[in-house]
């Protein structure tokens, strides 16, 4: 067989680099094409990655916890005998990204230099690019106060105790892997579109009773509880048909109305909040939309999720009710224009119009964020009004298909 370059593949529109997580394979084994050696983390999933062809994995060149870009070489397979530049291959892997097991910027308690021209040497300036370090907190010893390599070095060996302001620190987690993208997402997300949220109080006595309805018979049936939010899930779905511009993005300077309507659901795990897409939804049932849901919290949960489980989602539903929250400001998944954010169930003194009595309700809090850029605050109004609307309408909830 020829030399085989193993690379970071490309595993998503949107992945620039993948993290290695660990290499199933250790080097001098047997490896089979098509067989899983490799788990890499990407901007989206942990997955699984196979060999590109048989042979012996003679060389692991980016290790666990390495970050590598599309494209930059991983690893070399050939046959046990075949001999290759080893140097040369590694010249070319001079793309590869610094490992972030290392602090991305050491912490020290060297103050910020006043601002103005940083005079360092050449090797100095590439040692700092190379581990990311910012000169400003750099203390030169070089002739007036010129940063020579050996300050750099000096800087990285120093403690990572106390924070730059003098904090001690308790703890440091890296920001990597989905940690990252939610954190670049996010910021991309408040800096690009123009979001704003209200909010409205449901009563969901109905809701109630048409969930107790189906219950006994979807359970029997299939064996599972639909939650309030598979219910949500459909009655957006059926609402955003209503509403076309509110399941629409901003792309290339144009609003583009969506003809697919993909419902995201929020599913909290202990490294993030990750949102898995139920495809489709308003062509399912209830129960249709419930076994997806459910599939996907246990994939999500258990790190099992695929690229397509995660992608194409035009509008997301987040439910932190079974935190205590009431109201919350959920924030867009870009490039979504809207998202739902349902609070817990609480019950408090309703009156419905003058002429009845109070009475005991179980009532709900729908928060709404949208994009106004794309839709207007009066049709946010009416987006989430129509949700109310059939929320507390027994009759509306029970004309969806649901088993």
């Amino acid at each position: 067989m020829t030399l085989t370059k193993m690379i970071m593949p490309k595993l998503g529109m949107t992945m620039e680099e993948g993290t290695i997580i660990q290499w199933l394979k250790k080097e001098g084994d047997t490896v089979e094409k098509g067989e899983k050696i490799l788990e890499i983390e990407t901007d989206k999933v942990t997955i699984e990655v196979e060999a590109p062809a048989t042979g012996i994995l003679r060389k692991i060149i980016a290790t666990e916890n390495q970050i590598v870009p599309i494209g930059g070489i991983i690893a070399i397979i050939a046959d046990a005998g075949e001999e290759f530049d080893l140097e040369a291959i590694m010249a070319e892997e001079s793309r590869i990204k610094p490992s972030i097991t290392l602090p991305a910027t050491p912490i020290s308690h060297v103050t910020e230099r006043p601002a103005g021209r940083i005079i360092a040497s050449p090797r100095a300036k590439k040692l700092a690019k190379d581990k990311n370090v910012d000169l400003r907190y750099v203390r030169g010893s070089g002739p007036s106060g010129r940063i020579i390599e050996k300050d750099v070095i000096q800087y990285l060996e120093q403690p990572t105790d106390i924070t730059r302001t003098g904090v001690k620190i308790k703890e440091i987690l890296p920001i990597r892997g989905i940690r990252k993208v939610i954190a670049e997402r996010m910021s991309s997300s408040l800096q690009t579109a123009a979001q704003l949220t209200i909010t409205m109080e449901t009563n969901v006595s109905n809701l109630a009773r048409f969930r107790n309805l189906i219950l006994p018979t979807i359970e029997e049936k299939e064996g599972i509880r639909v939650s309030y939010t598979e219910i949500f899930v459909k009655v957006v779905s059926k609402v955003l048909e209503e509403f076309p511009i509110v399941n629409s993005i901003v792309e290339d300077n144009r609003i583009k109305i969506l003809d697919e309507i993909n419902i995201g659901v929020a599913v909290a795990t202990e490294e993030a909040l990750i949102v898995p897409v139920i495809h489709d939804a308003n062509k399912k049932s209830i129960l249709e939309i419930s076994k997806v849901s459910k599939d996907l919290i246990n994939k999500t949960r258990s790190g099992k999720l695929s690229l397509n489980d995660l992608s194409k989602g035009t509008f997301t539903v987040t439910n932190l009710g079974m935190f205590g929250v009431d109201i919350f400001t959920p924030i867009l998944n870009p490039p979504e224009s809207g998202i739902l954010g349902v609070g817990r169930i609480i019950k408090k003194w309703v009156v419905k119009n003058e002429e009845e009595q109070p009475k005991i309700a179980p009532t709900m809090q729908l928060s709404l964020t949208w994009d106004h850029r794309v839709i207007d605050g009066h049709i946010a109004a009416q987006f989430l009004g129509r949700i109310k609307e059939i929320i507390e309408n027994y009759n509306q909830l029970f004309s969806f298909k649901w088993i």
